[in-house]
């Protein structure tokens, strides 16, 4: 089973960031309500002018100094009964030299990766701390006891209020020194602001013209769309006009497809007619021909019949007169000319009856 660590702080100096470091690296960090036989107890103790930078505000300075002795000397009494349910270590170390602390905590608790933590320490203020407390020299040999029993802890030989407070002088110059870095930084960057302000001011300028005429384009353009807008629904209601009208042609187009279908039905019927009335014409135009051919026959024929009938008759008229006359030669009387006229009238009437 696996160690698990209440957290517990002699001060009210933050060390959120020291104490999300060390369950990123895998360290059980539990509550007073989970604690077991294998619970111990990570206490973080502190100089007292590091305490004092917590400091309550209705509380005394004497009054502080004594409730940080208190709570110190018991942590001291507590490690002195040989009690190893407590791991002790001094954030004066990690405020003196950071990099060394966190050497130190991936050494004590054998980290695979390097542990890193920061602190958010007002120098200055610390600085002040240390000098009204330089008088309290019982405090200082309580902190100074409690270091020798501390797993965790910075150089002996800088523990001292004097090297304390010679570290807090060093690194308040060079936090210093690093504000003045950093404020001379600022002021270029404030520069370069500035001159960056000027440009955009002179591009808000161009922007800003810019944008009017974009707005008076928009303007023009929006009039241009409403137009088009019109114009696009007349040219729908055209468009539907001229759907509905090739509707009608596509019906009319049918009707007159089926009555052209009639029609050429029709004309295929009158064609097959014409074909056979055609072919009864050619036939009938060559019996007219044969007919007439044969009327021509005929009526050679007849002109001829007519002829050989004249001829006849007139032979046949002077063999009748002549037999008249032989026959009336040989009579007692000749007879008279209307009995002849009566004969030969008989005679040309029997002649046609048989023509």
């Amino acid at each position: 089973m696996s160690t698990n660590y209440i957290i517990d702080v002699i001060g009210s100096l933050n060390i959120e960031s020291i104490t999300q470091q060390l369950t990123k690296h895998g360290i059980n960090v539990v509550s007073e309500a989970s604690q077991n036989n294998k619970t111990k107890r990570l206490v973080f103790f502190c100089p007292l002018e590091v305490f004092l930078l917590g400091k309550e505000p209705n509380a005394t300075l004497a009054e502080q100094i004594d409730s940080w002795t208190e709570q110190t000397q018991a942590l001291f009494n507590q490690a002195m009964s040989g009690s190893d349910s407590a791991v002790l270590i001094d954030l004066g170390y990690a405020i003196s030299d950071l990099d060394g602390f966190n050497q130190s905590v991936t050494d004590l608790f054998s980290l695979d990766t390097p542990f890193k933590s920061t602190l958010d320490i007002n120098w200055f203020a610390l600085l002040q701390h240390s000098l009204s407390v330089q008088e309290y020299f019982q405090a200082q040999s309580v902190y100074e006891n409690l270091l020798a029993t501390a797993d965790i802890i910075q150089n002996i030989d800088r523990c001292s209020i004097v090297n304390r407070a010679l570290n807090y002088i060093s690194q308040l110059r060079a936090s210093t020194e690093k504000g003045n870095q950093q404020q001379a930084l600022l002021e270029e960057e404030v520069q370069n602001l500035a001159s960056s302000i000027l440009n955009l001011e002179v591009q808000t300028s161009d922007l800003t013209t810019e944008n009017k005429e974009l707005n008076e384009s928009k303007n023009i353009l929006e009039c241009e769309r409403q137009g088009l807008v019109a114009e696009g629904e007349l040219c729908l209601l055209q468009v539907h006009q001229l759907q509905e009208e090739l509707e009608a042609l596509h019906l009319q187009n049918q009707e007159l497809q089926q009555t052209s279908q009639v029609k050429v039905s029709s004309i295929s019927t009158l064609e097959t007619r014409i074909s056979d009335l055609t072919t009864e014409n050619k036939e009938l135009n060559e019996s007219k021909s044969l007919l007439k051919n044969e009327k021509q026959e005929l009526v050679a024929e007849t002109e001829l019949s007519l002829l050989q009938i004249h001829q006849l008759q007139e032979e046949l008229e002077h063999y009748y007169y002549k037999s008249q006359t032989q026959r009336m030669a040989g009579k007692d009387s000749f007879p008279q000319a209307d009995q002849i006229t009566t004969g030969y009238s008989e005679f040309s009437l029997q002649l046609r009856k048989l023509l």
